[in-house]
């Protein structure tokens, strides 16, 4: 059943969300022979086969697509999912790699922060402690 893709960002949690909606509405394909179509009509749910006359007065025979022109809807449907697929995957690349720079940034801040930090508990072991004097003259 050929269909058409709509890709929508979930507007709560910021996924990707895939909806597929059949082009033809209510259109069921079927590969039978022209003879063999009676018992699809009796089948609950369907409503009608498309059906044409060639010559006006002979009876309706229903409706078939070339092999062309389903071998061109089965094209544009394949051709469309590696689209999707392809958006898909460079959607999640960048996604990964997102993840990762803003990793590699959280790890360069806490180092950061532990060479501040460190720097800051240097300059306080490198302060020279005020050493107290006698007046009396000894040591």
């Amino acid at each position: 059943m050929p269909t058409y893709r709509i890709v929508v960002k979930h507007h709560g949690n910021r996924k990707f969300i895939e909806r597929r909606f059949p082009i033809f509405t209510g259109y069921v394909f079927v590969n039978l022979p022209t003879e063999q179509f009676g018992p699809v009509e009796s089948v609950e749910g369907v409503g009608k086969l498309l059906k044409y006359s060639r010559t006006y007065g002979e009876a309706p025979e229903p409706f078939s697509f070339p092999q062309e022109v389903i071998d061109r809807l089965r094209y544009m449907v394949w051709e469309d999912d590696q689209e999707y697929l392809l958006e898909k995957a460079s959607r999640m690349r960048r996604e990964e790699v997102d993840r990762e720079m803003m990793e590699v940034k959280k790890a360069a801040s806490r180092a950061s922060r532990k060479i501040r930090m460190a720097a800051l508990d240097s300059r306080s072991a490198a302060t020279p402690i005020p050493l107290e004097f006698s007046t009396s003259g000894r040591f």
